[in-house]
This record gives structure tokens, C-alpha cells and sequence, in this order.
């Protein structure tokens, strides 16, 4: 696994979901989509799409998409009741950083059934954020690619448990598939010492530090731009594989560092929850079940790699030592790689 994370270190390993979609009803019965996204990105994307660029390579990226506007209606699907809902271009526009927002509209009624989302013009993870009519709730939904979403009702809030759930599945993809660092930041801790009171003292100090920063950083406290963040939570990747090279045993410094990096590590999974453009009465749900989710993932990535770790050295104990210094070595020079990329 970490052979693998070595050849693949080139890639970012903490993608944070730059694009979001927004659904909500209208006063004329009407359903109003928003996509948000990197412009030139899905300029690009939907040129691609068409096998051919639409409009001149000078175009800025809004008429360029604007230019493929049957594009991006033929990767959008909207399902009222068991129906497809035919959708009309609005707008498109681009913001000073450089995103872009498209506004598509479902006309007819929608009380009476509930609506499902889907499109095939996003390739990693996207939030979806459902407003429904009179309610001060949004319904937030976290997936990935083309995979659709859950049918709502725009005519009453979705209930809290709900909103629990989603928040916690959130947590989960957050870490499995989609942190690649932070898995690595796991595993080393993971590997400096398989015995379960050093394991427990590093992943709670890591949790407790995590947690904090989340919650601060989600209700507006602190803040730290991602371009200082994502680099640091890289050095420390790097920092837990090259200290298990060094060091056979828990040195008491080692829990401190630990929770200094979690404080990082926190403020990477508000970047998340902050692109699900939550309403502050949403916040509390959010935080509890993206929290329980992440800690749900880590102890899977834990519970794996002791597994493996045991089916491996079976008859073969000599091997614990090579095998997580190998595996150490794995990790420090990914986290190094992703670090210096992430300066880049």
C-alpha cells in the first residue's frame, strides 16, 4: 500500500471539493439550479466534452461555457416524481476568483414528489445543498462523480437525523477515499508502536486537536488560508514517517506533535464543510457527524492496517521492524513530495 502511495505521491491527496451545486424552489413554482465551479477548469471540461473548442481560444471562460450551454443541459438531469424535468439555460457568470456560477431552471410543479439530482459533468466530490421552501435548513449532500443524489421534498425541511447522517457519511469519504494524507498520517502513527495504549494516546490527542480547530474554524473563530494549511498538513505526514526512521519507542514529545498537527489537520476538514455553504443552525448537526464519521474512518484505517499487519508477520515477527520502517519511509517521502508540490 505505501509502494503504492510512493508512485502516486505526484498527485494531490486532499482534494477538498471545488465545486458545489445549490437547489431551491421559486415563488412561481419553479425549481432554480446553481452550479459553482473553477471557470477555465470546467471550461475546459466541457470543451473536451464537445471534442471541440466552441468559441475562440481569447473567449473568456463565461462565454466559452456559455457557448456550450446544450452541453452542460445534456450532463444535467433533474427527476420530479419518476419524470425528467426539462431544464432552461438562465445565466452564467464569472466572480473576481475566478468561479463560475451557471443557473439552470426546472419550470412546473414540485410539492407533490420529490426530486433526485444527477450529473455527469463532475468528476470528484461535490456538495449538493438543497434549500427547501420555508425552511431554514438545508438539506447537504456530499457525493461523488456521477453518483445521484437522495430523492427530498422542497416543500418541508429534512429531518435532523438526516442531516446527522449525511454529515457523517461526509466524514467518512472525507478520509476514505479522499484522504490520502490524512491516512498516511494515521498509519504512521500506527506504525511507530502496534501497542494499543500508545495508539490510543496519539489518535486521541490527534482527535481532541482535530476537533477543536474544526468547530473554531467552522463558527468563524480562526482562520487560515488553505495555500499556508495544505503544506503543513503535508510536513506533517512527512514529519510522523521520518520520526518512526529515528525512533523505536512513544517519546513524550511525540503526543505534543501530534496534537499540534491535528490542530492543522482540523482546519483541512473545515475547508470541506465550508463548501457546503451551511446555514449556522445547521452547524452544531454538521460538526457532531462529520466528526464522528472522520473518527469512524480513522479507526477503520487503523483496524486495517493491524489486520494486514498481523496476517503478514504471522510466522514471521522478525519482519515487524523492516516492514514499518519500509512502510515509514513510504510515508516521509510522500508527505515531502506532496509538501513541496503544494509550496509550488
Amino acid at each position: 500500500m505505501v509502494l503504492i502511495a510512493v508512485l502516486s505521491a505526484s498527485i494531490s491527496a486532499h482534494p477538498t471539493g471545488t465545486t458545489s451545486v445549490s437547489i431551491a424552489p421559486r415563488n412561481d413554482q419553479a425549481i432554480e439550479i446553481s452550479i459553482t465551479a473553477d471557470a477555465d477548469p470546467l471550461a475546459a471540461k466541457l470543451e473536451a466534452l464537445a471534442r471541440e473548442p466552441q468559441a475562440s481560444s481569447t473567449a473568456t471562460a463565461a462565454v466559452r461555457i456559455a457557448a456550450l450551454r446544450q452541453v452542460v443541459l445534456d450532463h444535467v438531469v433533474l427527476t420530479v416524481g419518476q419524470e425528467p424535468s426539462a431544464l432552461e439555460w438562465l445565466d452564467v457568470a464569472v466572480n473576481s476568483d475566478a468561479r463560475v456560477t451557471i443557473r439552470l431552471v426546472a419550470r412546473g410543479p414540485y410539492a407533490s414528489a420529490p426530486i433526485v439530482w444527477r450529473t455527469s459533468l463532475v468528476f470528484g466530490s461535490y456538495a449538493l445543498v438543497v434549500r427547501p421552501a420555508g425552511s431554514s435548513s438545508d438539506v447537504v449532500e456530499w457525493l461523488q462523480g456521477t453518483e445521484s443524489g437522495t430523492p427530498v421534498m422542497l416543500e418541508a425541511p429534512a429531518a435532523r437525523w438526516r442531516a446527522m447522517a449525511r454529515a457523517l457519511r461526509l466524514g467518512v469519504l472525507h478520509i476514505l477515499p479522499n484522504g490520502f494524507d490524512h491516512i498516511l498520517f494515521v498509519l504512521g502513527l500506527f506504525l511507530l508502536s502496534t501497542r494499543t495504549r500508545q495508539v490510543l494516546a496519539q489518535v486521541s490527542a490527534f482527535t481532541l486537536a482535530h476537533s477543536l480547530t474544526l468547530g473554531l474554524t467552522l463558527y468563524g473563530v480562526i482562520a487560515l488560508p488553505a495555500r499556508v494549511v495544505e503544506p503543513l498538513i503535508a510536513l506533517s505526514v512527512a514529519y510522523v514517517g521520518i520520526e518512526n526512521l529515528v525512533t523505536s519507542e512513544l517519546k513524550p514529545w511525540r503526543v505534543a506533535i501530534v496534537f499540534a498537527f491535528g490542530l492543522l489537520h482540523g482546519m483541512g476538514f473545515a475547508e470541506a464543510i465550508s463548501n457546503l455553504h451551511l446555514a449556522r443552525s445547521q452547524f452544531l448537526t454538521t460538526l457532531v457527524g462529520f466528526n464522528l464519521g472522520v473518527e469512524a474512518a480513522q479507526l477503520a484505517v487503523i483496524a486495517m492496517a493491524a489486520l494486514t499487519l498481523r496476517l503478514t508477520l504471522r510466522s514471521r515477527q522478525t519482519w515487524r521492524l523492516p516492514v514499518s520502517r519500509f512502510a515509514s519511509a513510504g510515508i516521509g517521502a510522500c508527505g515531502l513530495v506532496w509538501m513541496l508540490s503544494r509550496l509550488a
